[in-house]
Protein backbone atom coordinates (compact mmCIF):
# COMPACT_ATOMS: atom_id res chain seq x y z
CA UNK A 1 0.00 0.00 0.00
CA UNK A 2 2.02 3.20 -1.35
CA UNK A 3 0.83 6.61 -0.63
CA UNK A 4 3.63 8.51 -1.38
CA UNK A 5 4.47 10.33 -4.88
CA UNK A 6 7.84 8.93 -6.26
CA UNK A 7 8.15 6.22 -3.73
CA UNK A 8 5.57 3.67 -5.90
CA UNK A 9 7.77 4.34 -8.78
CA UNK A 10 11.04 3.13 -6.64
CA UNK A 11 9.33 0.81 -5.00
CA UNK A 12 8.27 -0.78 -8.58
CA UNK A 13 11.93 -0.85 -9.79
CA UNK A 14 13.21 -2.97 -6.81
CA UNK A 15 10.24 -5.41 -7.28
CA UNK A 16 10.80 -5.71 -11.31
CA UNK A 17 14.60 -6.79 -10.31
CA UNK A 18 13.46 -9.14 -7.55
CA UNK A 19 13.10 -12.94 -8.28
CA UNK A 20 9.29 -12.91 -7.30
CA UNK A 21 8.12 -9.60 -8.82
CA UNK A 22 5.49 -11.01 -10.61
CA UNK A 23 3.73 -12.56 -7.37
CA UNK A 24 3.90 -9.13 -5.71
CA UNK A 25 0.91 -6.13 -5.62
CA UNK A 26 0.58 -2.74 -4.82
CA UNK A 27 -1.78 -1.21 -3.62
CA UNK A 28 -1.89 2.39 -4.05
CA UNK A 29 -4.30 4.12 -1.48
CA UNK A 30 -4.58 5.08 2.19
CA UNK A 31 -4.92 1.86 4.18
CA UNK A 32 -8.06 1.65 5.81
CA UNK A 33 -10.20 1.41 2.37
CA UNK A 34 -7.11 -0.91 1.05
CA UNK A 35 -7.10 -3.21 4.08
CA UNK A 36 -10.72 -2.79 4.38
CA UNK A 37 -11.16 -3.68 0.36
CA UNK A 38 -8.71 -6.66 0.73
CA UNK A 39 -10.98 -8.24 3.78
CA UNK A 40 -14.02 -8.16 1.91
CA UNK A 41 -12.86 -10.00 -1.25
CA UNK A 42 -10.73 -12.39 0.85
CA UNK A 43 -10.79 -15.85 1.24
CA UNK A 44 -7.90 -18.56 2.13
CA UNK A 45 -6.48 -18.65 -1.55
CA UNK A 46 -6.10 -15.08 -1.49
CA UNK A 47 -4.01 -14.26 2.45
CA UNK A 48 -0.64 -13.25 2.05
CA UNK A 49 2.78 -14.57 3.01
CA UNK A 50 4.19 -11.10 4.04
CA UNK A 51 2.85 -7.63 5.17
CA UNK A 52 4.36 -4.72 5.62
CA UNK A 53 3.54 -2.09 7.79
CA UNK A 54 4.82 0.94 6.69
CA UNK A 55 1.95 3.79 7.21
CA UNK A 56 0.72 6.19 9.65
CA UNK A 57 2.36 7.03 13.24
CA UNK A 58 -0.44 7.29 15.09
CA UNK A 59 -1.02 4.97 17.83
CA UNK A 60 -4.84 4.49 16.79
CA UNK A 61 -3.56 4.33 13.02
CA UNK A 62 -1.09 1.80 13.58
CA UNK A 63 -3.19 -0.63 15.55
CA UNK A 64 -5.77 -0.14 12.95
CA UNK A 65 -3.64 -1.66 10.28
CA UNK A 66 -2.03 -3.93 12.56
CA UNK A 67 -5.26 -5.29 12.99
CA UNK A 68 -6.50 -5.68 9.87
CA UNK A 69 -3.05 -6.51 8.50
CA UNK A 70 -3.26 -9.68 10.75
CA UNK A 71 -6.86 -11.34 9.70
CA UNK A 72 -5.31 -11.21 6.27
CA UNK A 73 -1.68 -12.66 6.66
CA UNK A 74 -1.75 -16.81 6.49
CA UNK A 75 -0.71 -18.95 9.24
CA UNK A 76 2.73 -18.65 9.14
CA UNK A 77 2.92 -15.62 7.66
CA UNK A 78 4.97 -12.28 8.63
CA UNK A 79 3.67 -9.16 9.38
CA UNK A 80 6.77 -6.55 8.87
CA UNK A 81 6.29 -3.26 11.12
CA UNK A 82 8.36 -0.23 10.56
CA UNK A 83 9.33 2.41 12.83
CA UNK A 84 8.84 0.49 15.67
CA UNK A 85 11.54 2.98 17.35
CA UNK A 86 10.34 6.13 16.91
CA UNK A 87 7.58 8.15 16.52
CA UNK A 88 6.75 8.08 19.89
CA UNK A 89 4.99 11.70 21.36
CA UNK A 90 4.92 13.44 24.50
CA UNK A 91 2.37 10.61 25.83
CA UNK A 92 4.32 7.72 26.59
CA UNK A 93 3.48 5.11 24.26
CA UNK A 94 0.98 7.08 22.23
CA UNK A 95 3.36 6.64 18.38
CA UNK A 96 4.42 2.92 16.27
CA UNK A 97 6.40 1.65 18.76
CA UNK A 98 4.01 1.65 22.04
CA UNK A 99 1.25 0.85 19.18
CA UNK A 100 3.10 -2.05 17.81
CA UNK A 101 4.26 -2.93 21.41
CA UNK A 102 0.67 -3.26 22.73
CA UNK A 103 -0.49 -5.16 19.43
CA UNK A 104 1.99 -8.15 20.06
CA UNK A 105 1.34 -7.96 23.82
CA UNK A 106 -2.40 -8.34 23.27
CA UNK A 107 -1.70 -10.85 20.00
CA UNK A 108 0.89 -12.88 21.58
CA UNK A 109 -1.13 -16.21 21.50
CA UNK A 110 -0.99 -15.82 17.47
CA UNK A 111 2.49 -14.23 16.96
CA UNK A 112 5.80 -14.79 17.73
CA UNK A 113 8.70 -12.46 17.61
CA UNK A 114 11.07 -13.37 14.98
CA UNK A 115 13.45 -10.18 14.81
CA UNK A 116 13.98 -6.65 15.52
CA UNK A 117 16.08 -5.16 12.81
CA UNK A 118 18.04 -2.06 14.43
CA UNK A 119 15.19 -1.17 16.55
CA UNK A 120 13.56 0.15 14.02
CA UNK A 121 11.28 -2.68 12.47
CA UNK A 122 9.91 -6.01 14.28
CA UNK A 123 8.69 -8.83 12.54
CA UNK A 124 6.42 -11.03 13.55
CA UNK A 125 5.10 -14.40 12.43
CA UNK A 126 1.79 -15.40 12.60
CA UNK A 127 1.65 -18.54 14.65
CA UNK A 128 -2.53 -19.50 14.58
CA UNK A 129 -5.53 -18.61 13.28
CA UNK A 130 -7.13 -15.26 14.98
CA UNK A 131 -10.74 -14.23 14.91
CA UNK A 132 -12.29 -11.26 16.29
CA UNK A 133 -15.59 -11.56 17.94
CA UNK A 134 -17.71 -8.72 16.91
CA UNK A 135 -20.95 -7.97 19.51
Amino acid sequence: IMGVKGVKDLFDLHISRSAGGTHVTAHASSTLPALMALLRGADEREMFDFIYVDAGHRAVDVMADAILALRLLKVGGVLAFDDYGGGEDANEGAGCGGAIRRFHEAHSDFVEALQVHDTWQLWLRKTAAVSYEVP
